[in-house]
């Protein structure tokens, strides 16, 4: 309860005015002040809602910047990824159709008896070391 309205009633209370007349000044403060304060919010909301519409105009002009920007780079990771992910699945493809189209040849057999040649010399090797350290 603000003070005018105090002072009123403490004036009804003292005999000094009606309830009437105390209802008559309670509502004509209200408006005064109602009306001087409306007008001094709606120019605060005015100003407010100009300064919202002027920020989200800026955001827009950002963001629509920023995106040009970042269209070139997109499309170009966009088609690296494509790329590489062909390259892979057709490498993966070929390795695969590898193992399937793989016979046994006289090649791959003569490849495999110099493996076993070869673990054969490591083995040999290896057993005329321990002969050495036997002799010594």
């Amino acid at each position: 309860m603000n003070e005018e309205t105090k002072m009123i009633l403490k004036m009804v209370e003292d005999g000094k005015i009606s309830s009437d007349e105390a209802i008559k000044l309670i509502k004509a403060l209200k408006d005064k002040g109602s009306s001087s304060c409306c007008a001094d919010i709606e120019e605060k909301l005015q100003k407010a809602g100009k300064a919202v519409g002027d920020f989200a105009k800026d955001v827009n002009k950002t963001v629509n910047s920023l995106a040009k920007k970042a269209e070139p780079v997109v499309k170009d990771f966009t088609y690296t990824v494509v790329d590489k992910t062909s390259e892979i699945t057709n490498n993966i493809g070929k390795a695969v159709k590898g193992l399937f189209d793989e016979t046994p040849t006289k090649d791959s057999a003569e490849d495999d008896d110099d493996e076993i040649e070869i673990l054969e010399m490591g083995e040999d090797v290896e057993e005329s070391e321990s002969d050495e350290t036997i002799e010594n």
